[in-house]
């Protein structure tokens, strides 16, 4: 994400080489790959540890800049050994390797609610819950939600943008990574639960191609509340909601990946 070239030292990676050791601050583990399509050009043989690379664009999500083809998997090569988990990639030797740093913008949970105002019982009553999340491209073996005290279903969704519709109101709300969640390019990914009935809690997450399960830094706690929508996340009378620091993350390492039990 930041345009810079790392030499690792194959001295030092005997039994496997930890790459998520060196996401940068602020950014996502998103596993690594044999090119990156907006590197410009650089000077590996710069003896320095880190050279800047010329002409490059910093990494901020979208099309074009990784390839699925290009990833490196869980499993190495079975010739070469090369590849297997970023925490403990096999390198060879004068070869080059780029770790995908994402954008912490990305894996943001979010909710949005349908409501009916006319109805007559409770006006604004709640009908249809909606979990989204954004993430930067689909190279990802899975893009999932960890979610607690309700079952979240099949993803319906995963695209560019993602139209919902008030069927009450008429209003549309046009859902992109942009606009939705600060992020300069990618694709949301939607959920539709059966509408929930009790509190919950969720956080976005993905599986990168080599296996490494990583989770967005909040976790949202959503509080059901009468069942309505309020304008008012916050009053403790419709629903309401509350982000806290995820607890599934290792903050102890780099990346926000997932802890291991």
């Amino acid at each position: 994400s930041d345009c810079s070239v790392d030499k690792i030292k194959l001295a030092e990676a005997k039994n496997g080489y930890d790459l998520t050791k060196l996401v940068a601050d602020g950014c996502m583990y998103g596993g690594y790959y044999s090119n990156y399509y907006k590197k410009g050009s650089y000077d590996i043989s710069n003896p320095a540890e880190s050279t800047k690379v010329e002409g490059a664009t910093a990494y901020t999500g979208g099309l074009g800049a990784w390839r699925k083809t290009d990833a490196f998997t869980a499993t190495p090569n079975s010739t070469t050994k090369e590849g297997g988990p970023g925490t403990a990639m096999m390198p060879l030797a004068n070869k080059t390797y780029f770790l995908k740093e994402v954008p912490a913008g990305f894996l943001t949970a979010k909710i949005y609610l349908v409501y009916d105002m006319n109805d007559k019982e409770l006006p604004n009553r709640i009908v249809y819950n909606y979990l989204i999340s954004a993430v930067d491209d689909n190279n990802y073996s899975d893009i999932s939600l960890w979610a607690e005290s309700i079952t979240t279903g099949a993803r319906i969704k995963l695209a560019v943008s993602y139209t919902l519709t008030n069927e009450f109101t008429g209003k549309t709300d046009k859902i992109t990574a942009k606009d939705s969640f600060g992020c300069a390019a990618g694709y949301v990914a939607v959920w539709q639960p059966a509408l929930a009935k009790a509190d919950f809690k969720f956080a976005a997450g993905f599986t990168t191609p080599d296996g490494i399960e990583v989770q967005g830094k909040f976790l949202r706690e959503v509080t059901i509340g009468n069942g309505s929508y309020t304008g008012d996340f916050t009053d403790g009378k419709g629903l309401n909601l509350n982000d806290v620091t995820n607890p599934n993350v290792d903050f102890t390492k780099p990346g926000q990946l997932v802890k291991k039990t």
